[in-house]
């Protein structure tokens, strides 16, 4: 870490997902401020072959801790994180969905922050299956710190009420940062297909994007269902499927039920939605059964790409059912979905002023320079 480090960002690994984009995000918004410039480092305890190197700014210090360390029993590796902190000692640490930190804090929070101001993050209340880190703050048995540290930060404020009702925690102490998704807000695109199009027929349909990491949480099954629904309806309208394959027993099924309805699946990507062809979708999906404010439908909001989406989460923190996108009742809201896509397909211009709208809430909510401006008036001094 160096003699100099003065914050510090911890993560399992920087990747291609929303808590990579917001771990990188703190790094570089921390670095930016005058007394932490050259001083941040990002520290990765977890999978290094996760972690993408390129996806690291250059400027910022980047340790991976060794791998034989997570051959320790628990109690060990609790101990080490701690004694890194009291021997680094930096004076702020920002924790993204890093459950090593939280599994040392739970016995150590008070030797940790003396000196140090430290921050958890709690985007939603979720577990995405074994192998992939969860939120141990949500269990009872662990909230014990969370009254000895900094602060909790979370990107919504329906996350932020959940917060406050379930740990009883002081609203002053759970902080709303909005994140950013791009380095630079683009302008407006209005020579999408989304934009332009308006006919569509079965040799030139309504193609739909669901660019997602095939999980259960994020409910692909609901995609299959809403495919064959559309088909029976003779509705000329198809799916792609871009993202991560993470899938249990019934993987297999699952890949041949999206084939079988239609749907292709296109394969993961890395670096964003903007590494996707969307200028060549006419509207983005979200089908998940829990979220916390999902950043991909920022970043669709900001390349022009309407969203309809689960009513889940802090997804109507963004999404303003028929004002900056459509909502449904949930993933179980088939019919909802099919008469989103109709309206859709057959009223362009209500296509049109979701995508002027969407643009920008996203430019307005998540534009650099409010997110450097909250970080520094809520953390870095």
């Amino acid at each position: 870490l160096g003699p100099d480090v003065k914050a510090l960002v911890t993560v399992p690994w920087v990747g291609v997902g929303g808590a990579d984009i917001v771990s990188l995000n703190y790094a570089r918004a921390i670095h930016r401020s005058t007394p932490y410039a050259g001083k941040t480092r990002i520290l990765a305890t977890f999978l290094a072959e996760r972690t993408k190197p390129e996806l690291i700014p250059t400027d910022i210090g980047f340790v991976q801790l060794d791998p034989s360390w997570l051959g320790l029993e628990p109690h060990l590796q609790r101990r080490l994180i701690a004694q890194l902190f009291v021997l680094a000692r930096p004076e702020i640490v920002v924790s993204v969905n890093s459950f090593h930190v939280t599994n040392a804090l739970q016995a150590f929070h008070r030797q940790m922050r003396e000196r140090t101001r430290i921050y958890t993050t709690l985007f939603a209340f979720d577990r995405i299956g074994a192998g992939y880190p969860v939120n141990p703050i949500t269990d009872d048995a662990q909230r014990g710190f969370l009254d000895d540290i900094a602060g909790t930060i979370t990107d919504n404020t329906a996350t932020a009420r959940i917060i406050g009702d379930i740990l009883a925690l002081d609203p002053e102490r759970v902080l709303v940062h909005r994140q950013p998704v791009m380095d630079e807000t683009p302008s407006l695109n209005e020579s999408t297909h989304a934009f332009t199009d308006v006919d569509f027929v079965d040799t030139k349909p309504f193609r739909l994007l669901w660019p997602h990491r095939l999980d259960e949480e994020k409910s692909p099954a609901t995609l299959v269902a809403l495919s064959k629904a559309l088909r029976d309806n003779g509705m000329p309208a198809r799916s792609g499927v871009w993202g991560q394959r993470v899938l249990g027993s019934d993987g297999e099924t699952l890949m041949t039920d999206l084939e079988d309805a239609g749907v292709v699946y296109r394969g993961p990507y890395a670096g964003g939605l903007a590494t996707l062809p969307t200028d060549q979708y006419h509207a983005l999906l979200l089908t998940s059964k829990s979220e916390g404010l999902p950043l991909v439908l920022v970043q669709s909001m900001l390349l022009g790409l309407p969203v309809i989406a689960s009513d889940v989460g802090g997804v109507s923190d963004i999404v303003e059912d028929g004002k900056t996108g459509l909502l449904t009742a949930g993933p179980d809201d088939i019919d909802g979905f099919v008469r989103s896509i109709c309206s859709l397909m057959r009223t362009a211009p209500l296509r049109r002023d979701l995508i002027r709208q969407g643009h920008q809430r996203a430019a307005e909510l998540h534009g650099w320079p409010s997110f450097q401006l909250a970080v520094e008036r809520s953390i870095a001094f």
